[in-house]
This record gives C-alpha cells, sequence and structure tokens, in this order.
C-alpha cells in the first residue's frame, strides 16, 4: 500500500511540473500570437488569465477538494502584518541588491509610465500577484509537498523564476520565489505570500522612476550594497526569529505539519532531474535562445 501511496505521489508531483511546463508553452505561444507593440496592461490581462488562472482552476477542478483542501486558502493575523512588511522589505532589499551586484539596474523597466496608473496597478501589480500565488504557491508548492518542504520550497521557486524567461532577472526571481514560498509555508496561508507579492509589486512600480533617479545620480554604489546587504540582514534575522516562534506556537497547539512533507533534501534532485523538470528547463533555454 505504501508503494502504492508513492507511487501516486510521484504522479502528481510530476502532473504538477508537466502542467507547468504546458504554462510555460502557452505563455511564449501567447507571447508571439500578440502583435507586437500592443498595450502593455492588455497583454498583462492576457498573459495573467490565459496562462496561469484558467490553469490553475482547471487544475483544481480536476483534482477537487484533494489539492483545494491543502492549499492554505486561508486568511492570516492581523499580528503577522508586521511579519509581512518585513518579508516585503527584505525581497525588494534582496532583488535591488542582487540587481545592482550583476550590474541590471535597481530597479523595474519604466514601460508603466506610457499607461494609466490605476490600469498599470491592476495589471501589473494585482493581477500578477493573485495568479502567480495562486499557481506557483498554491498549487505547485502544495504538490510538491510530497517530496518534503525542502524541495516543495526550492523547486516551486525555481519553476517560478524559469516562468519569467530572462536570465538577467533568474536570481532576483528564484531570490523572491524562496522567500515568498517560506512566507506562505510558514504562516500557512497563500493569502498571505499574495499580500507580500502584491506590496512588493508596488514598491516597484510606484517607486520605479524615484530608484533609478537616485542610482543614476549616485557615486557611491559599494556604499549602497553595503546597506542593503545590512538592512537584508536584520529583515532575515527578525523573520527566522518570527519563524521559530510560530512553529514553536503550532507545537504547544499541537498544529499538524502539511501532510505529505516527508522527503529530505536528496528527494530536491530526485525532482529537479525528473523528466518533467527536464522538459521546463529546457523550455525555459529554448525560449532564451530564439
Amino acid at each position: 500500500m505504501r508503494g502504492i501511496r508513492n507511487t501516486n505521489a510521484e504522479k502528481r508531483n510530476n502532473s504538477v511540473i508537466f502542467l507547468t511546463g504546458a504554462v510555460y508553452l502557452l505563455t511564449l505561444g501567447l507571447s508571439y500570437l500578440l502583435p507586437p507593440g500592443g498595450r502593455i496592461y492588455s497583454y498583462g490581462l492576457i498573459m495573467q488569465f490565459a496562462s496561469l488562472l484558467l490553469p490553475a482552476v482547471l487544475y483544481c477542478a480536476a483534482r477537487g477538494d484533494r489539492l483545494t483542501k491543502k492549499m492554505r486558502m486561508n486568511g492570516f493575523s492581523p499580528a503577522k502584518t508586521v511579519f509581512l512588511l518585513l518579508f516585503t522589505l527584505a525581497i525588494f532589499c534582496g532583488s535591488v541588491l542582487i540587481s545592482l551586484l550583476m550590474g541590471n539596474g535597481a530597479a523595474a523597466s519604466d514601460a508603466v509610465s506610457s499607461e494609466p496608473r490605476a490600469v498599470a496597478l491592476i495589471c501589473l501589480a494585482i493581477l500578477p500577484a493573485l495568479a502567480e500565488e495562486l499557481f506557483f504557491r498554491g498549487i505547485v508548492m502544495t504538490e510538491l509537498e510530497e517530496y518534503g518542504s525542502f524541495t516543495a520550497v526550492t523547486l516551486s521557486a525555481l519553476l517560478f523564476a524559469m516562468f519569467h524567461f530572462s536570465l538577467k532577472g533568474l536570481p532576483v526571481y528564484l531570490f523572491s520565489g524562496i522567500m515568498l514560498a517560506l512566507c506562505a509555508y510558514v504562516t500557512r496561508s497563500v493569502l498571505a505570500s499574495c499580500t507580500v507579492h502584491l506590496l512588493y509589486n508596488l514598491a516597484v512600480i510606484l517607486g520605479a522612476e524615484k530608484i533609478n533617479a537616485f542610482f543614476a545620480i549616485t557615486d557611491n554604489v559599494a556604499l549602497v550594497c553595503v546597506v542593503l546587504t545590512m538592512v537584508l540582514l536584520i529583515c532575515l534575522i527578525l523573520i527566522f526569529g518570527e519563524c521559530q516562534r510560530t512553529y514553536s506556537a503550532y507545537s504547544e497547539q499541537n498544529a499538524r505539519s502539511p501532510q505529505g512533507a516527508k522527503g529530505g533534501k536528496g528527494s530536491f534532485f530526485i525532482a529537479l532531474f525528473s523528466p518533467a523538470s527536464a522538459i521546463c528547463i529546457i523550455i525555459f533555454i529554448t525560449a532564451l535562445l530564439i
């Protein structure tokens, strides 16, 4: 019976990774089918609905309550507000720091400047946060928990990073994905990671011009990197301290851990080198080359 359960778990894990590969292909296909020079918010709406939300809804419908009951689609306590703000600040500082160290600039593109602000916020901040968190943290991470929590967090973050099809941005998206996955895992709420994702998107969109202007006039990038590193480390220390207190509270309440989180770090390589993961990696590399 145990062997049958393990086989079924592996099939589910592979199916969700294959689904991610299908999402990659759908996203790439839409990017080529949509006419060049289109309005960015129109592309945002189509991409998020067609390539993320629709597959997510269909997959949830196919899996039924067996999945939706484990997806952490619950709220979070207002007492976690500071905790979520720490995650947001950590992701922001870490992303800017990684971008600076890689010579990619400090902020997002100013492409939204020609769009109505409200529409840009909906299409480039709110909708992506909802769609990406539902798919990658709600579905992918939940299904990968059969491999263990380490694999669920890291592999879902890697698949999230590759979804953006940017080699230069891959380290930033990977870091963001890991932090968002940790947020959802510790708080046991995808809505919490969605809130952090939304706050980060808003910070990038609303602050892009000022951040770019600041780095255009500053000559001491090294000092900025030192400050960002210090702020990031302080945030991480506070975050991990709160994580310890949170899990201590779970222990005192005899709260059950997510089912299936039994794998070790070795399971990560089993999942990473599976045929389904290989297909996702091949699609990502091919998209960068063409």
